[in-house]
């Protein structure tokens, strides 16, 4: 019988070992290809990092040129945009300082209508006052980020129809 037993025992080895190395190999490649996805994303990072970096130095540059050709037209542009935004909020206030006596509110109710009116603001002008303050103040870097950050939002909501 031990003869018999230690060729069962023999074949159950072989078998169970086979099953086990195959457990291994699985392991294995299912490791390497985790190995793999992960240096394809830290490629796609870096590529989009070092594409930033580029990108991040080529408006600083021209941010830098900007500001050396500023002049008085700018600041005069900049007074002219912002100064209807202002009076939205000045017009409230001027008729609360005139009125002869205070209510309790009145200051609240007066900012109140200034937002009110801001809400009533068409979308060409804030789209100018942004143009303005980009050009003047040199805000290209901040713009491309908003820009990219609003077409990553505007692509990740087409791939999740």
């Amino acid at each position: 019988m031990s003869i018999s037993a230690s060729v069962v025992l023999a074949g159950v080895k072989f078998i169970f070992g086979g099953l086990v190395d195959l457990v291994k190999h699985k392991r294995q490649v299912k490791a390497e290809e985790q190995r793999g996805e992960l240096e394809v994303k830290r490629a796609r990072n870096n590529a989009e990092i070092k594409r930033a970096l580029n990108g991040d130095e080529h408006a600083a540059a021209m941010d830098f040129k900007s500001a050396d050709q500023r002049g008085w037209k700018d600041d005069y542009l900049l007074i002219l945009t912002t100064l209807p935004m202002v009076l939205l909020f000045v017009a409230p206030l001027l008729e609360l300082v005139i009125a002869s006596s205070y209510q309790l509110g009145e200051l609240q109710a007066a900012v109140n209508a200034g937002f009110r009116s801001l809400q009533a603001t068409p979308e060409y002008y804030w789209w100018g006052l942004a143009a303005v303050y980009i050009d003047t103040f040199g805000f290209r870097r901040m713009l491309r980020q908003v820009i990219e950050g609003w077409a990553a939002k505007r692509l990740s909501s087409v791939r999740e129809r």
